[in-house]
């Protein structure tokens, strides 16, 4: 019977997503949800034959690394290409900018959708039954399963005749027994005794260089003591989110290192000791901001509030922080705060009507801050003054065409906003001065965010998922010459930093 398909990030929603596929389930739908399931190499071919091809409906789960999944895209461009009606679901202040214009179904806060909108599946043909629906990619999985196999005496007596081996596959056998026969011979006069106990070779000293990886688990969330970390080496310069992990690259990309399996959007301290990064916490497993060495210890929680707290910056003299909050006193609309660097006197900066203030980015001299606010209903780059006065929208080209730009990078001498601009579906690198001139697109590759300027204002570190790839982090000269590839892992990247 047709389904409710849900496409969803699962990293930024998979606990919602697994709360929404049972509320269908308990108010009578069949749902399609990869949850939970292995399908091996199987997997895309069932997504689109099983989940889509046989759904009535495709149910979006607006969330930021949603907007920038690349199965999440290929998922709402296959349901619109076949025509199957989709429900945006705005669970935060989060929208796709192609559905800005469109009508969605709101859940904002997390909230599971109203009443009405289990009428409007209903009405659009998704079956609807009064003893509760069924998930239905787990009931396939299981039907799908092979049957155990015969017992042995089944098996030997379904034989109608023995099989032929060669002569020399006999002799085979022969000389292997004998080899085990020999090496017991061997060995077992050489055993210790019972009581004694045995000694170990000494190892040469391997000659090369130590893997940084391998002391992951000493710098992660759950901190041993300090001594048992080993610094971060000097060489890795760039910090960036692997699913909801952060790793440290050097800027060739030849050497990487985990620094902590828990948090993601990075943000290095003006002297590179430290690092601010968001992280899920508490009982309601919301996002808070928090600090920890460059080597991932001494994590600490700045923010410990019940808001959604993301995104942070450091001021240029580290003495300060701006992040994003979607807090109860602002309506839920997502605002900037800023705050010292030890978590107190945290105070709001924004106070405009926009549901979405975010990637707050600092200017060089400390007294203005860049980020993503709205204009028209799309994504725009403002500049306010660091105690809330003097907002004004960057006037760019794009936004004259009626196009969105969003994550600004404040450049280290002062002139220049690198951003992400969309042009129809592409999003792409653009520089622009800070009066709004010389606007200049640096990419053409189909899917780039998040770019980030080097310290010394030459090179762009960003993200890019060109023409269908996998997402990867690409550096390139200011000026988009020298275009280069640093990673090469099929997780998704973002949010990078560089110090």
């Amino acid at each position: 019977m047709p389904h409710v398909f849900i496409s969803y990030h699962k990293d930024s929603s998979r606990e919602y997503a697994r709360k929404f596929a049972k509320h269908l389930i308990d108010a009578g739908f069949d749902v399609w949800i990869d949850d939970r399931i292995d399908y091996g190499t199987e997997w895309e071919r069932v997504i689109f034959e099983e989940g889509l091809d046989k759904s009535a409906a495709v149910v979006v789960i607006m969330t930021r690394g949603a907007w920038e999944s690349v199965w999440v895209r290929r998922e709402r461009q296959y349901a619109e290409a076949n025509e199957i009606p989709i429900s945006p679901l705005r669970v935060d202040d989060y929208i796709f900018p192609p559905y800005l214009s469109t009508q969605f179904v709101e859940a904002r806060s997390w909230q599971m959708p109203p009443v009405e909108f289990l009428d409007y599946l209903e009405k659009i043909g998704v079956t609807r039954r009064q003893d509760g629906g069924r998930d239905v990619a787990k009931a396939n999985q299981v039907a799908d399963k092979p049957s155990a196999p015969p017992p042995a005496r089944a098996v030997r007596q379904a034989k109608s005749k023995p099989s032929r081996r060669p002569i020399w596959a006999g002799l085979a056998v022969f000389l292997a027994v004998g080899a085990v026969i020999l090496v017991v011979a061997l060995v077992l006069p050489n055993l210790p005794s019972g009581n004694s106990s045995p000694t170990l070779s000494p190892q040469p000293e391997s000659t090369e260089f130590p893997d940084y990886n391998a002391t992951r688990a000493a710098i992660t969330g759950i901190q041993p003591t300090a001594s048992a970390a080993e610094p971060l080496p000097d060489s890795i310069v760039i910090a960036y989110t692997v699913d909801e992990s952060i790793v440290g690259i050097n800027s060739d990309g030849s050497e990487q290192i985990t620094i902590t399996e828990d948090g993601s959007a990075p943000a290095w301290s003006p002297d590179g000791s430290q690092i601010a990064f968001m992280r899920r916490s508490g009982a309601t497993d919301n996002p808070d901001i928090f600090v920890m060495d460059a080597n991932g210890m001494n994590q600490i929680n700045l923010t410990n509030s019940p808001a959604t707290d993301s995104y942070p910056a450091w001021s240029p003299d580290g003495s300060q922080i701006v992040f994003s909050s979607i807090r109860e006193e602002t309506g839920y609309a997502e605002h900037l705060y800023v705050m010292n660097a030890d978590g107190s006197n945290v105070r709001r900066i924004t106070s405009n009507d926009f549901n979405k203030n975010t990637d707050a980015s600092w200017s060089p001299d400390g007294t203005r801050i860049a980020f993503t606010g709205i204009y028209n209903g799309r994504d725009a780059v403002y500049l306010i003054d660091i105690d809330g006065a003097n907002l004004h929208l960057l006037p760019i080209e794009a936004l004259r065409r009626g196009e969105s730009c969003t994550n600004p990078d404040w450049s280290p001498d002062g002139s220049q906003i690198v951003m992400t601009c969309i042009w129809g579906l592409e999003f792409d690198i653009a520089v622009v001065n800070i009066d709004g001139s010389n606007f200049r697109r640096l990419t053409d590759t189909h899917m780039n965010f998040h770019p980030t300027w080097s310290p010394d204002g030459s090179q762009i570190v960003f993200r890019s998922t060109p023409d269908d790839e996998e997402s990867n982090l690409y550096v390139m000269n200011v000026d988009g010459s020298n275009l280069r590839r640093l990673t090469d892992d099929p997780a998704l990247e973002f949010a990078s930093d560089w110090r």
